[in-house]
């Protein structure tokens, strides 16, 4: 008589032997239904030669017919590999008929095209990740996550990617998949959280930010900007600093967390001590976003000349970033400095054609420097290549009546107006225009219309009191004068006294 441990013994070794043996066959009838399609496929290649094929409408075909014509042996491979789930037993199969098919091998090969486990490709997304290259990265962590479903960390990192490229939507709908396979995972909170954030849906960043705080309360990252947009957003200044300044000590030489206390000092006007954060992310990171921070930031305190110092450094760091040309030609518009301001818009446009809106920026310089011929053409350049605004329309249409075309200068007022008819100033100019044209009537009519949007300046009150003089209504023209002189507007005084005095 055996023993009870040689009895469980023998047991155990059979089921082992069972199992292998069940293995084995799993393993051949896949060798033999692999055959099958590749025979098929490659049959339909050869038979078809010099006609341009869909690979993947012959690999679907090839599959119904195999499956049709080996009805019980697809059965047993699909029971064998989990027939709950028909669509990944075929994606496992295709993905290894793929790689062991030597004719769609040879065909990937020569397409370019190569074949990877999830784990190679994985490997690949990592490498592209480290080297910045995020779209090439996103398209590999997508290939993992085919591969791979059921994992979560590939869809994180996919998201991650988007929101690197600034695809937000992608972003907020990789992490939001992530989170349903893996909802106590920190990381993709904080960073649905950060993507909303930066889309400026700030109540849903909010709930992202908190959740993975009520998982991982040391997260720095989300600290940082969780407590960011309590003081700017909830005004909950105290507690949003709370969480910065812990962003900070646990990670005193990253630059970012610096910055973000510094924009929360900013956010709540207190520009001096902003800038003082803003320059210690900077002196820990000279590529920090900072730098831009300090410079718009003097700007904002009409510091001109430090604005104009740090803008250059910028210019000087990247000098192929548009914006910071944009920026610095900005600083020299307000100080009227236009040569050098329209200096640095050509640059910035020249850096970047395809920022349109330097065209119109260029051609503000012109008008305000009185080149005004050349401020429309630049407008008409803009007009080639986008739909023009109001803003566009009203600036040619003033150079126009600078040059005393107002025919022209109508047109591009009322176009204008078409676009922004609430805009005081198309009927302020189209008055000013209909009155140097002698439509006194229609002069009238635009000023009035002016005043019921706007009813505070006073020069509006004068031009139409002008206009009713010249339709001989002398007493409503007294009025109008009457108003303009309550503003200050020395021309209605002097037309009061010449036309009204007295009456």
């Amino acid at each position: 008589m055996k023993s009870a441990g040689a009895f469980v013994l023998i047991v155990f070794l059979t089921l082992i032997s069972s199992l292998s043996a069940k293995a084995q066959k799993t393993e051949a009838l896949e060798e033999e239904i692999i055959d099958l399609l590749c025979t098929c496929i490659t049959d339909a290649y050869t038979e078809n030669e010099g006609i341009e094929l869909d690979l993947t409408q012959v690999m679907m075909t090839c599959f119904q017919d195999v499956g049709e014509k080996n009805s019980k042996k697809m059965e047993r491979y699909l029971n064998a590999n989990g027939a709950g789930d028909v669509r990944e037993a075929g994606r496992q199969l295709g993905f290894k008929l793929v790689k062991e098919c030597d004719y769609l091998a040879d065909l990937a090969q020569k397409n370019g095209v190569t074949v990877n486990t999830a784990e190679e490709e994985y490997e690949i997304a990592e490498a592209y990740y480290a080297e910045g290259n995020y779209e090439a990265a996103a398209a590999s962590y997508w290939q993992v996550h085919l591969k791979s479903p059921k994992e979560s960390e590939p869809l994180n990192d996919l998201g991650v990617c988007n929101m690197a490229l600034g695809n937000y939507d992608e972003a907020v709908a990789a992490f939001i998949f992530a989170i349903k396979l893996a909802p106590e995972e920190a990381a993709y909170h904080a960073n649905l959280g950060e993507t909303y954030y930066e889309m400026d849906l700030s109540e849903r960043a909010i709930v992202s930010l908190n959740k993975a705080l009520e998982i991982d309360p040391d997260m720095v990252r989300a600290n940082s900007i969780l407590g960011l947009l309590e003081t700017s957003y909830l005004g909950d200044f105290e507690a949003g600093l709370e969480k910065m300044l812990r962003a900070t000590e646990a990670a005193p030489e990253e630059d970012e967390y610096w910055n973000t206390l510094g924009l929360a000092y900013y956010y709540d006007d207190r520009y001096d001590t902003a800038i003082i954060y803003f320059r210690e992310a900077y002196e820990r990171n000279s590529n920090s976003s900072a730098l831009y921070n300090i410079a718009y930031s003097f700007y904002t305190i009409d510091e001109y000349d430090s604005a104009l110092r740090y803008y250059t450094l910028l210019i000087d760091r990247d000098p192929d970033n548009a914006e910071s040309w944009s920026e610095r030609a900005g600083v020299y518009e307000v100080m009227e400095e236009y040569d050098l301001a329209l200096a640095d818009y050509k640059k910035a446009l020249d850096v970047d054609p395809e920022q349109y809106y330097m065209h119109y920026n260029i051609a503000n310089i012109y008008f305000q420097s009185e080149q005004y011929s050349k401020a429309i053409k630049e407008i008409d350049v803009l007009e080639k290549k986008q739909e023009l605004t109001d803003a566009h329309h009203l600036i040619r249409g003033k150079a126009y009546y600078e040059l005393k075309k107002y025919k022209e200068a109508m047109l591009s007022f009322e176009a204008g107006q078409e676009i922004a008819p609430e805009n005081a100033y198309f009927f302020d100019y189209i008055g000013k225009t209909q009155l140097e044209l002698g439509n006194y009537e229609a002069a009238v009519e635009a000023f009035s219309g002016s005043i019921e949007l706007y009813d505070t300046d006073g020069e509006i009150y004068y031009l139409r009191g002008k206009a009713k003089l010249e339709m001989g209504d002398k007493e409503a023209a007294c009025e109008d004068f009457a108003i303009g002189m309550e503003y200050n507007v020395l021309a209605s005084e002097d037309a009061y006294n010449e036309h009204c005095r007295g009456e």
